[in-house]
């Protein structure tokens, strides 16, 4: 994703991208998110639920991977719970914190799932094609990035010429 793209939604969900900027042995958000812009919708209101579901609970999710895996989004969170409360401020019991979570989890699964119908560059309706690496592209995406690696391959071969 580009990074002026990025760095929006770093300061739109402060505590879910809390782990930007630290370092590669602590996080793999040391990358960045590392997938196409074309799912930045999707993430984004898959971020503002979570901060809604945070609002409520107390229930913190940080993100420590976001990428690209076969052709769908991979979104790995680590969750934090001890702010976990009521509305009415008191603690939250350990079942209904692993309810909480469960939900945070299912809009995880959700936003992965639905990533394999929009193409990742450009946020058009896409499929999971297989053009070498597994991707989901919209079919204009998919003749830009098949023209992409004839010209790259042409290239190589007259190199190796």
């Amino acid at each position: 994703m580009d990074k002026d793209k990025q760095e929006t939604l770093f300061k739109k969900y402060p505590t879910i991208f809390r782990d930007i900027g630290k370092p590669m042995n602590e996080t793999a958000m040391y990358w960045g998110i590392q997938f196409g812009n074309g799912w930045e919708g999707l993430l984004d209101e898959t971020c503002s639920k979570i901060t809604q579901i945070e609002k409520i609970t107390g229930i913190k999710t940080v993100a420590n991977t976001l990428k690209e895996k076969y052709g769908i989004a991979r979104f790995y969170t680590d969750i934090y719970t001890e702010d976990a409360r009521y509305i009415n401020k008191e603690r939250m019991s350990d079942e209904d914190i692993e309810l909480w979570i469960e939900i945070i989890d299912i809009m995880i699964s959700e936003f992965e799932w639905r990533t394999a119908y929009v193409c990742e560059m450009c946020g058009k309706p896409g499929e999971l094609r297989q053009t070498g690496w597994v991707l989901t592209l919209c079919q204009e995406c998919l003749k830009k990035k098949t023209w992409e690696q004839s010209i790259n391959c042409l290239k190589l071969k007259s190199e190796m010429n």
